[in-house]
Parts: C-alpha cells; structure tokens; sequence
C-alpha cells in the first residue's frame, strides 16, 4: 500500500501497467547495450537475455504481490514465491546435466510458470478492469514513475548484474 499511496493517484491498474511496461523497455534497452558490448558472443548474449527475461518476470510478480498487499492476500504472496522457489531448484537440478542453452530456455519457462498459473487468475479476479497484455500508459505519469524508481533502477541492475554474470 506505501508504493501504491506514494505514486501520487496512480491506481492500480497503472501501477501494473507502468510497472511491466517499463521492464519491457528497460530490457529491450539492456538487450542493445548488450550487443553492442559484448562483442557479438552468443552464450554472453544468451545469458544476457535470459537474465533480462527473468527479470521481466519478476518484475510481472513483484507488481501482482503489491496488488495482493493492497487486498491483504500476502498468502498468495507465500504461495507464488514458494512455487517459484520450488521451480528454480528443479531448473538447477535438470539444466546442471544440460548445455547453456537447456539451462538458459529452463530458466526462462520456469520463472514464468508462477506467473501463468497462480498471479494472473488472483489479479483477474481482484481488479477485473487489468488488461494484461493491452497496458495503458499516461506519458506524465511514466515520467514521474520513472523519476521515483530510478535509483532503485540501477541498483538492482547492478546487484543482478554482480550476482548473475561471471
């Protein structure tokens, strides 16, 4: 409920909205950067953009676990971070006999599975009017959202980056 009350009259729907429409441009954004410093390495490439495709997922989460703290269901909170902590070992334990590849696409699917099969029935059913893949963004508004959280921004870039690219 802080995020949601600080954001000055941003609903819920906007929040979602800004939230995952910003992930998504940030990560095309990172993907462009990426190439351009990478020299062109596909594993370095991949590994990139599976992180980058994580994040976007966590970000999606994170959005859908302020919805539920707004509705008090911090429950499907557990729910929905449990499941995923249960599909990231099972990721770890299928990819580390696999290629980069195997690991990378794994990843992937699995962050997105609690996504899929917990948050979007819950969000569709405590705020009927979120459109979850049409997202609609007031230009004012993303432009306050992203003086608010641009620090926070590049710190958890940084922190991803350190923890997941040797």
């Amino acid at each position: 409920k802080i995020t949601i009350n600080q954001l000055d009259g941003l609903d819920l729907k906007e929040l979602f909205s800004l939230r995952n429409t910003l992930s998504i441009f940030g990560f095309i954004l990172f993907m462009i950067v990426s190439f351009v410093f990478t020299k062109y390495d596909l594993v370095f490439l991949v590994a990139l953009a599976t992180i980058g495709i994580g994040k976007i997922f966590d970000t999606a989460t994170e959005s859908n676990h302020a919805i539920y703290q707004y509705f008090n269901y911090e429950n499907k909170i557990f729910v929905s971070r449990v499941l995923k902590i249960a599909l990231s070992c099972l990721a770890f334990l299928i990819g580390g006999r696999n290629n980069f590849y195997t690991v990378f696409s794994l990843f992937v699917i699995l962050n997105a599975l609690p996504v899929f099969i917990i948050d979007i029935k819950i969000i569709k059913r405590l705020v009927p009017q979120i459109s979850l893949l049409g997202f609609k963004v007031n230009y004012e508004k993303a432009k306050d959202f992203i003086k608010i959280n641009l620090g926070l921004a590049v710190g958890s870039l940084i922190m991803v980056l350190t923890q997941n690219v040797p």
